[in-house]
């Protein structure tokens, strides 16, 4: 007698030859390998729903399910409303996720290239495999929540910062716009929850980019960041949406300019949110120009134009200052494009993890590093004042330690006062406040802030208050270059 096998576990199958009714019990082991240890390759374009047939082999009875195809857009894969467990894997292009439901109650979102364990109770399907893995970001404010120095920029020229750490660099004719934007991917969409949007947008259009032309949104990475990303695999994910759908490029730069990295991703239609997952081998810093102390030490730039002076080929570290390949897209052609980005992450590792949410604090101290900033009103206290002569007063102010020296850009002297004594003394125009400041361990000073009195009562040594005469803005920007 010959013993057959069944091709996963191993389980005897009964031979047919010896008893008609072994018929059914090897159909029976069958399907029972295919329940335990079954694996399932399904190719998909959109959604999907599982076969699921009783007595026979079909797709929902595999124990195993891998996803693969093309996707333009998220996917619903429909499975029986029967109880059942499964181990499925999001193999799938596009970025987007699936949709794991019965048509009612609740749904799984299983993102692209994540595998989970997903089980179904008759009607609700849930998961539970462990939380997908949260890698820490390089980069800063990727959420958007940060804002201080405002949340719209029209026309924002080259070398620019608008929302917090995110800059615009350009060189060509076009004009931008650029604002903190509520359009964001759903929760559906993302498995997740975003703030805001950075939103690009074209006002002004430049429909032939010239060869020494590019635009770009940048973020720089410090050089103290930098040092533990060389030679490592980093993983940048972020959600965008485009008016214009094509090949997009992404380009790293040393602190030199004369050091790069381009790479390319697809968006595959216009206005959808998608989720882009780059994968690059960081340098080694051995070549080309870096800073590893507290300038600027890496640029990351989310491309939207580049003429041929600034083309190179994809997936190499090269001399030289590229910021995309001949693929990418003109982006800013036709006024009205708009481009967004939403939680924006930069980590070491072979993929992308789950965007790392902070606490509103946590984000505003990574921000305050390289930017402070102060806003108040009629007779809110700023700092205290000491006399220093009878026309001349002293302030300090006390924030956090910066990055650097920072620079301080205050509002008109008008929008200032003096108290000593609790009598106001209303700084004019005519008046002088000259800063300074010294970077200690544990506080940032602002020394020497003079404010010209004519005939102020007081004498030497008083204590008083520096306030606001009306609205009022203190800045201090230690920001790296652009």
């Amino acid at each position: 007698m010959t013993i057959e096998y069944t091709a996963n576990l191993g389980l005897n199958k009964p031979d047919t030859a010896h008893k008609p009714w072994d018929v059914e019990l090897q159909a029976f082991a069958n399907l029972t390998d295919e329940a335990v240890a079954g694996y399932l390759v399904k190719a998909i374009t959109g959604d999907t729903e599982l076969t699921d047939v009783d007595g026979a082999t079909s797709e929902t009875r595999h124990a195993m399910l891998e996803f693969t195809g093309a996707l333009a857009e998220a996917a619903v894969i429909t499975v029986p409303e029967k109880s059942k467990v499964w181990i499925m894997h999001n193999n799938t292009t596009g970025g987007f996720p699936l949709q794991i439901t019965t048509g009612a109650g609740t749904v799984v979102l299983l993102e692209p290239s994540v595998t989970a364990i997903i089980f179904c109770d008759g009607t609700n399907c849930l998961s539970v495999a462990p939380d997908q893995p949260v890698g820490s970001s390089f980069i800063i404010n990727g959420d958007l929540q940060i804002a201080e120095d405002g949340t719209t920029f029209s026309a924002v020229g080259t070398g620019k910062y608008t929302l917090d750490q995110f800059g615009w660099l350009f060189a060509g004719s076009g004009i931008h716009e650029i604002s903190r934007d509520s359009d964001v991917p759903t929760q559906i969409e993302a498995n997740d929850t975003a703030a805001y949007s950075l939103k690009i947008e074209c006002t002004g259009a430049d429909a032939v980019i010239a060869s020494g032309a590019f635009y770009a949104v940048e973020q720089p990475i410090e050089g103290y960041r930098v040092i533990s990303l060389l030679n490592r695999i980093i993983a940048i994910g972020f959600w965008a949406a485009e008016t214009v759908a094509g090949i997009y490029c992404i380009a790293f730069q040393n602190s030199g300019k004369n050091r790069s990295y381009v790479a390319e991703y697809t968006i595959t239609s216009a206005n959808i949110w998608q989720f882009v997952e780059i994968i690059i081998p960081m340098d080694d810093g051995l070549t080309g120009t870096w800073d590893f102390t507290n300038g600027t030490g890496l640029r990351i730039y989310w491309t939207k134009a580049a003429g041929a002076t600034y083309q190179t080929t994809p997936n190499t570290w090269q001399t030289g200052e590229f910021y995309g390949t001949a693929n990418q897209v003109n982006a800013v052609e036709t006024v009205g494009n708009i481009s967004r980005m939403a939680l924006i992450k930069g980590e070491v590792g072979t993929r992308s993890t789950r965007f790392q949410h902070k606490t509103f604090t946590e984000y505003l101290a990574e921000a305050q590093w390289y930017f402070w900033q102060i806003n108040g009103g009629v007779n809110i206290e700023i700092g205290l004042v000491t006399a220093i002569s009878s026309t001349q007063a002293r302030v300090v102010l006390r924030v956090l330690r910066m990055r650097a020296s920072a620079t301080e850009i205050l509002s008109a002297n008008d929008t200032f006062r003096i108290t000593f004594r609790g009598i106001a003394y209303n700084l004019v125009p005519a008046d002088t406040i000259s800063t300074s400041h010294v970077n200690s361990a544990q506080t940032l000073f602002i020394n020497n802030l003079f404010a010209v009195v004519p005939g102020g009562p007081w004498n030497i040594g008083d204590a008083g208050e520096f306030k606001g005469q009306t609205n009022f803005t203190i800045k201090l920007d230690a920001r790296l270059t652009l």
